[in-house]
């Protein structure tokens, strides 16, 4: 895989990492899949739905062992996938997987092929899939398969947990940071008229500092502001040399990827993309311009 010139595709800005990961994941993608701590092993995935405002997709186990492939499953040649070689999709062995653990994007499938593949995990029948299916699975004691598929499973399990515990949290979409709120209210506060947008975010862990200098005006006119639904993170220590609109910032980073590994910030720069890690797991901030 190494070796090989990716495929550019025409309904895509770009192929780079950064792009994708900003959201430019598609269903019929072909990814590369690690865990949430970047330890394991990693695994190919077939992107059959994505939830862009979750930042998480919906995928099925794909791997080049064609001998695992069940009647669950399809058979696809190089040239369906971008691929240098044949591939099963074990439609039977899916689970939902975050943004950030895709580590490369590998090939893609057209609609029709991905159609095929969503009507197998459905239990429909098409024509496309009468050649392409693999052997049925036979009892446990005929069939060699069975070791392998349920360790392909197992680790499966283990590459989505973290997204399948949390991607239905109703506070998983955190508040959108904005780092001028914090300048703002850090420097000697902040008049109503500059919180224009009221969604942009605010950390609970910094309720405790900001109350001191709040007034009654602002509290009155952002009360969601100020009425977080969970505890943040106690006021983590400020660095030694780490300005306190720094400090704040990270405070608020931080309450967000304690509900979900990706945090959105606004501001008027230029646009950027970053992965990081957090507590030893994979987290990422997305950059997003406001305002002209």
């Amino acid at each position: 895989l190494s070796q090989r010139t990716p495929v550019e595709y025409a309904w895509r800005k770009a192929m780079s990492l950064d792009m994708m990961l900003e959201g430019d994941v598609l269903p019929g993608d072909i990814v590369m899949v690690g865990d949430m701590d970047s330890s394991g092993p990693k695994r190919m995935i077939m992107v059959l739905s994505v939830e862009p405002e979750r930042r998480c997709f919906y995928g099925a186990l794909v791997t080049n062992e064609l001998s695992l492939a069940t009647a669950d499953a399809l058979i696809l040649e190089p040239e369906e996938t971008d691929l240098p070689y044949r591939i099963a999709v074990l439609a039977d062995l899916a689970g939902y997987f975050w943004f950030v653990q895709i580590d490369q994007r590998l090939g893609a499938i057209n609609e029709k092929i991905l159609h095929s593949i969503i009507d197998v995990y459905a239990g429909g029948e098409n024509e496309f899939q009468y050649s392409r299916r693999g052997v049925p699975l036979q009892y446990p004691r005929w069939d060699l398969r069975w070791p392998k598929l349920q360790a392909e499973a197992q680790l499966l399990r283990k590459l989505e947990w973290d997204c399948l515990n949390k991607r239905e949290n109703d506070d998983i979409i955190p508040p959108v940071i904005d780092p001028e709120i914090v300048n703002y209210l850090t420097n000697g506060g902040i008049s109503v008229e500059k919180l224009e947008v009221s969604t942009r975010g605010f950390s609970p862990s910094c309720i405790e500092y900001y109350l001191e200098s709040l007034n009654i005006s602002i509290l009155r006119a952002y009360p969601t502001l100020f009425s977080p639904k969970s505890f943040g993170n106690k006021m983590t220590v400020k660095h030694a040399n780490e300005k306190k609109e720094d400090w704040l910032l990270r405070l608020t980073k931080e309450d967000g990827w304690q509900i979900a590994p990706f945090v959105i910030i606004v501001g008027n720069g230029t646009p950027r993309y970053e992965r990081l890690r957090y507590r030893g797991k994979r987290v990422e901030c997305i950059y997003q311009l406001v305002g002209g």
